[in-house]
């Protein structure tokens, strides 16, 4: 079981925003006269006073989410992007060195008060990019290397596991705006978040007392691209053996990625609390998992389930719940609206499971049973982020 502990919002203050409402701008000389009678793609662009803001960030999040830490960027790459799609620059993002030369920038000096000066950024660049926390899988973007081809690559649920090394990515064009040459663009994780603090048998319910075995994740991404696009359609598990520790669908090693299973024979998954009726995590204030969120799809969106395996029930009403059952969450909402597909950079907070005897089943996705979950909808990272150009 994967230890949570609380987010420390302020970690990422003076590194990077990963919000809807975090900004990037880039300006460059004018847009006028001296950029070729305003043509922004001919621009005689040389140099780059590249600043990342420091502002602290802030959460709509009651009591903030919880995690193993605060998203960071751990190193990254800055690319200039021709109007054929081509990388035209490619600058190392450092974390640590201090180091600035044509082809490395720290991190640390792009957000000093001044900025970092960026030379001989070539003049028909027309749209900028920064990419946090590459995975394994994906190699360091290169000069002449086709953007789209980078967009292209897939990230794997398995490698975004750990919040403080999630992927990011954004970019925009540069356009021309007030005289000046402007891109604003999300820098954003490609994964949301769902953390759940509590499992519940409601009062008023005939189930007495209960083990969780295991939480399980399903209906899920198991792939998307770096620019968000989801090239398949969501894994969906439905036999009762899937969702088990070890399964083809669920093994060992992954164990804390889509689902937390309690290894010990006999304990469940966190610590009984209020006579049996409850369960909370063991260590930490939730059950977390990272997942991949798409921004387009290639068939109909779909959000994510939650199984939740029980046993040991006990009931007032004497009947006997032998062997495994399982509560299906096949719905999420917040406010009065059902989420229809996660959004990346969203954490989806569920405070507590609530749950009756008429909820559970002896199969996993027994259909039509839903269980509408009443989650709260906060941002990991709210700042907005000022970049300046400058011209030789």
């Amino acid at each position: 079981m994967r230890k949570v502990k609380r987010m420390t919002v302020a970690a990422l203050a003076a590194i990077i925003g990963l919000a809807s409402c975090a900004t990037e701008e880039f300006v460059s000389g004018d847009a006028n006269g001296s950029l070729n009678g305003g043509n922004a793609g001919k621009s005689d662009l040389k140099s780059v006073n590249l600043k990342i803001g420091s502002s602290s960030p802030s959460t709509r999040a009651e009591g903030n989410s919880m995690s193993n830490g605060a998203v960071t960027f751990n190193g990254g790459f800055l690319l200039f992007v021709s109007d054929e799609n081509n990388i035209t620059k490619v600058m190392e993002i450092t974390t640590g060195l201090g180091v600035q030369n044509d082809t490395q920038v720290d991190i640390s000096l792009l957000t000093q008060p001044d900025g970092a000066d960026i030379t001989d950024v070539p003049g028909h660049s027309k749209s900028a990019w920064v990419i946090g926390n590459l995975p394994g899988n994906i190699s360091a973007p290169v000069t002449g290397e086709s953007l789209t081809t980078l967009k292209g690559k897939l990230v794997g649920y398995a490698s975004q596991h750990d919040i403080t090394n999630v992927t990011l990515f954004g970019g925009s064009t540069i356009v021309p705006e007030n005289q000046k040459l402007v891109a604003r663009f999300e820098l954003a994780p490609v994964v949301a978040r769902i953390e759940i603090k509590k499992i519940e048998s409601a009062i008023g319910s005939d189930i007495t007392s209960f083990r969780v075995d295991g939480i399980f994740i399903n209906n899920y991404y198991d792939e998307i691209q770096l620019d968000g696009y989801a090239p398949n359609v969501a894994v969906n598990h439905e036999q009762e053996g899937d969702f088990a520790l070890n399964s083809l669908a669920y093994p060992t090693a992954e164990n804390g990625y889509l689902f937390d299973y309690e290894t010990g024979l006999g304990v469940g998954l966190g610590t009984t609390s209020d006579a049996g009726r409850s369960y909370k995590p063991s260590a930490g204030d939730a059950w977390a998992y990272n997942l991949l969120a798409p921004k387009t799809f290639a068939t109909a969106a779909s959000a994510p389930h939650i199984v939740i395996r029980l046993s040991g029930i006990t009931t007032t009403s004497g009947v006997n719940y032998n062997d495994v059952w399982y509560l299906t969450i096949s719905g999420l909402k917040v406010g009065l609206n059902k989420v229809d597909y996660l959004e990346p950079g969203k954490v989806y907070l569920i405070d507590n499971i609530l749950f009756a005897q008429s909820n559970i089943q002896p199969d996993p996705e027994m259909k039509p049973i839903e269980v509408a979950v009443e989650v709260s909808l906060v941002d990991w990272q709210v700042k907005d982020t000022e970049v300046i150009f400058g011209q030789e």
